[in-house]
């Protein structure tokens, strides 16, 4: 995760810049996620997730705090007498000290039985990404964030991932045992998350992945978060895969926290992919649009959905099928009526790719949000979030 900053043209003398920082931390925040030392009161959340207990892989010494605060939370050293509906969630310095072999034998029979599992306080999801389970699909947020989460539904083959980085490790945990709540719904329910498609007939997309971030380092500013569908066509065409991708992205702005501030608004979105792996743009949407309100993405391949941004702003195509570049960006109007409103947009693209089994397809999501603040003094300002999601999708049907 990669974060820009712009100040407003306002000229500042140094006394003037040392009080923009004291007085409104207007250069807070950071890359850099919470502290991986665990609160025992982060763990009281814990109490959401309802399917069963919530086991913590980690040095099991002195946690008789946590054991007190928390009693759906089991801490332990080994990956023995795990139910069949409990959550595990693990703390990743500890992972590294155990025996390799032991410790992916044990992650990839924990996805395989459908258990949430969750990895806190890693410089990458390593777990699920080192040493990969065949049968399922994985991606990730490339930046270092407080959680990183992965659920397999055995029952219908799809995955879900998350990356979670909140203000501090006790928002990223809580964020963690909602996800592995509603994993855990679905998988009993046999539900799964739909972005709202409508499907004309003809051969049937299937779900296969689910990617969501979440990001509120900056709270100032506001949350960023993103929710990326990975379907594929299924059909009898052997040498091709054909991949539908819907990019849900979200900025919600934050409220004014200093005496200064007017009011905090989206001002751009942009998705976009590079074609990777021999990967063929086929097709996207939407194009160029403005002053509509309601933008209809209609892929042209028997699937179609829709979404809304205020009349004021901007749909811009800037995708090229000659590179196999897939790009949208948004541009809100900061000033506007719709100023302090969170924003959601949601394009989409299919992609043709090699008909191999396993990993038959590779790429990265750039995902990009744009905040604005108003300001009374010190000028106004402007913080760009980007993110970038690398996913690697397989046949369930692999082994």
């Amino acid at each position: 995760m990669e974060t820009k900053w712009l100040i407003g043209s306002a000229v500042l003398t140094p006394i003037g810049v040392l009080l923009l920082i004291l007085v409104t931390g207007a250069f807070g925040g950071s890359d850099e996620p919470a502290s991986d030392t665990i609160d025992p009161y982060a763990l009281e959340k814990a109490s959401v997730f309802t399917y069963g207990s919530l086991i913590f892989i980690s040095d099991a010494e002195d946690d008789g705090a946590i054991k007190e605060l928390a009693p759906n939370v089991r801490v332990q050293e080994t990956f023995d007498s795990i139910g069949g509906s409990d959550a595990v969630l693990i703390n990743s310095d500890y992972a590294g000290s155990l025996d390799s072999e032991y410790l992916y034998s044990n992650i990839n029979t924990l996805i395989g039985e459908s258990h949430p599992v969750m990895l806190m306080g890693g410089d990458s999801p390593w777990i699920f990404t080192d040493k990969e389970s065949s049968a399922v699909s994985t991606g990730f947020s490339d930046g270092k964030e407080d959680l990183f989460c992965l659920f397999y539904d055995s029952k219908t083959g799809i995955s879900r991932g998350n990356s979670i980085s909140g203000q501090d490790l006790q928002e990223s945990l809580g964020i963690g045992y909602e996800w592995a709540e509603k994993s855990m719904d679905d998988y009993t329910t046999g539900g799964f998350y739909d972005p709202g498609l409508m499907y004309s007939g003809g051969t049937p997309w299937i779900l296969n992945y689910v990617a969501e971030t979440y990001d509120h380092r900056y709270a100032d500013f506001g949350a960023v978060s993103a929710k990326t569908c990975y379907y594929v066509l299924q059909d009898s065409n052997t040498e091709k895969k054909y991949v539908l991708t819907v990019c849900e992205l979200q900025g919600t702005p934050g409220s004014p926290v200093s005496y200064f501030d007017k009011w905090i608004a989206v001002a751009d979105m942009t998705v976009s992919t590079e074609a990777s792996d021999g990967a063929h743009l086929e097709t996207y949407a939407p194009l160029s649009v403005s002053g509509i309100g309601i933008v209809d993405v209609d892929m042209m391949i028997g699937v179609s959905w829709s979404y809304k941004i205020p009349d004021d702003s901007a749909a811009h195509n800037q995708s090229n099928y000659a590179t196999d570049k897939f790009a949208i960006w948004h541009d809100f109007n900061e000033l506007g009526a719709y100023k302090a409103e969170k924003q959601l947009i949601k394009p989409g693209k299919v992609v043709s790719v090699n008909g191999k089994t396993g990993v038959f397809h590779s790429e990265t999501e750039e995902y990009s949000v744009t905040f604005y603040k108003e300001r009374t003094l010190f000028g106004n300002q402007f913080l760009t979030v980007d993110q970038a999601i690398s996913v690697s999708l397989r046949d369930p049907a692999f082994e």
